[in-house]
């Protein structure tokens, strides 16, 4: 092979590898490259002086703020930056989700409004890029924007039942304005799943039922004494949500 087409496929071989990493960054991608590492080894060894090579990593968690602040850097305009944000944020949301739905379910939504009305023209490439940083900033404080009444202030357990039955509740009519009350009821939940979340319990099927039965018989009761209308869908919905909460958290 001939020294020019060598220096082309060694300049081909770097951008395409610059252009690998900032996709990867931007979009938090990642592809399973194993059926190719050793045809692609190859080509390095024969064509590639090792000094030319760099390494890719995989993005570093958001929560590393002085890594990620690098990996941002990397990229050149604001929505490149913004894209980078709201991907990877969006991504560790999705990874969380079942541990607490309504308080993830918020940063999605912002998320969500934001990517909208950029999309939309409403906000420039740099507020869209502001905005993504309020919303990153927040994430890892946990500022969600949610206020839970004060017997749950500090039991986070209790705060993702909290917003299971809320969600349910949403749908009817009776509940507006009863904040404490469903508080009261997300803590009869978290100490039914206190009792019962005993070593491997998880794949016990046994255990399962019995929160279950257990959880029914609350909202049965808390339903004669709230005098509200939950219908047996309301009521299998709020068990399943409430078991994969728990099953994420205990």
């Amino acid at each position: 092979m001939r020294e020019e087409e060598i220096k082309k496929y060694k300049r081909d071989f770097r951008f395409y590898q610059e252009i690998r990493k900032n996709v990867k960054l931007r979009y938090s991608d990642t592809v399973d490259h194993k059926e190719y590492e050793a045809k692609m080894q190859k080509l390095m060894d024969n064509y590639i002086a090792a000094e030319d090579v760099i390494r890719i990593t995989n993005p570093v968690n958001i929560y590393d703020r002085k890594g990620f602040k690098q990996e941002l850097q990397r990229l050149g305009s604001p929505r490149a930056k913004a894209d980078a944000i709201r991907t990877r944020v969006t991504k560790s949301i999705s990874e969380k989700w079942d541990e607490n739905p309504a308080y993830y379910k918020k940063f999605s939504e912002r998320i969500e409004e934001t990517l909208n009305a950029y999309k939309d023209k409403r906000i420039s490439e740099r507020e869209y890029l502001e905005r993504m940083m309020e919303v990153m900033d927040d994430y890892r404080k946990g500022k969600s924007g949610i206020e839970y009444p004060t017997i749950i202030e500090k039991n986070v357990d209790a705060q993702a039942f909290y917003g299971v039955a809320e969600d349910v509740f949403k749908k009817t009519n009776y509940m507006t304005g009863k904040e404490e009350v469903i508080a009261r009821l997300s803590l009869e939940i978290d100490n039914i799943i206190d009792k019962y979340s005993k070593v491997d319990w998880h794949d016990n099927l046994d255990v399962h039922n019995r929160i279950a039965q257990e959880i029914d018989d609350l909202l049965y009761d808390f339903a004669q004494d709230q005098d509200l209308e939950l219908s047996f869908d309301q009521i299998d919905e709020i068990i399943e949500k409430v078991k994969k909460v728990a099953l994420r958290r205990y």
